[in-house]
């Protein structure tokens, strides 16, 4: 798999903007550069990283953030032809919520997400599929949890085995070093901050397992996403658009 040196995208102040073009597949092809691009939140870009951002051929910009969040940290790209706000959670559902705010692990976090909400899920992945010809750049705030669970479902279902999927996306980690200790330092009491550092990982077995429970419950990852809704043209685009 090509380093994350060479993935790393300088977007701004951006800390987790990468590529995942060169991903291998399971049928020994590759993903074609910069067809899908993650990263953290693009109220970080500024005009430098926007500039960056189009010079890499973004045509789409899919948001994953609440309505809430966009409106307090707008992305610069906002009243641009390129963005769309494809929200995760449904900001409506109060019990969903509190659920997540008394998960344990971000495994429980990523469960009560896809259990939830399978057709905002969808909705997200064809907004990638069905984007205009170019790159598509999708990120949430930190680009580790909503935008980790999308992004791995895209490379899935374009056929990049799981060991390369959950090994990308522990990358994470090292990508949001400073954005951590940001966030530590910024919490208001020790007990906030021992919550915050129970969630500010991004392990390999955590995406594994939650690969896994679609597998297993669903009996695979696309059987979950045509529960969803998700159409065979969906599939078929997402796979042409990704794979060089």
């Amino acid at each position: 798999m090509t380093s994350l040196a060479a993935r790393r995208l300088s977007w701004g102040q951006c800390q987790n903007a990468r590529d995942l073009g060169g991903l291998p597949t399971t049928d020994g092809r590759t993903l074609r550069p910069l067809a899908l691009i993650r990263s953290d939140n693009h109220d970080r870009l500024g005009e430098a990283g926007v500039m960056a951002l189009r010079q890499a051929g973004v045509r789409r910009v899919v948001d994953l953030r609440s309505g809430w969040e966009a409106e307090r940290f707008p992305s610069p790209l906002k009243v641009a032809p390129e963005y769309l706000n494809v929200p995760l959670f449904d900001e409506a559902d109060t019990e969903g919520r509190e659920l997540v705010r008394a998960a344990e692990t971000v495994f429980e976090v990523y469960q009560i997400m896809l259990e939830r909400y399978p057709r905002h899920v969808v909705n997200a992945l064809r907004a990638i599929a069905d984007a205009p010809a170019g790159g598509v750049a999708v990120h949430c705030h930190a680009g580790k949890d909503r935008t980790g669970v999308v992004i791995a479902l895209a490379l899935h279902v374009a056929g990049v085995a799981p060991e390369v999927i959950t090994a990308d996306f522990a990358l994470t980690d090292e990508c949001l070093r400073r954005h951590y200790a940001e966030e530590l330092a910024a919490a208001p009491d020790d007990a906030a901050r021992a919550r915050w550092k129970t969630f500010q990982v991004a392990e390999a077995g955590t995406m594994l397992a939650t690969i896994s429970h679609l597998q297993g419950r669903y009996g695979s990852v696309e059987g979950y996403l045509r529960a969803g809704g998700m159409q065979d043209e969906t599939f078929l685009h997402l796979r042409t658009r990704l794979r060089a």
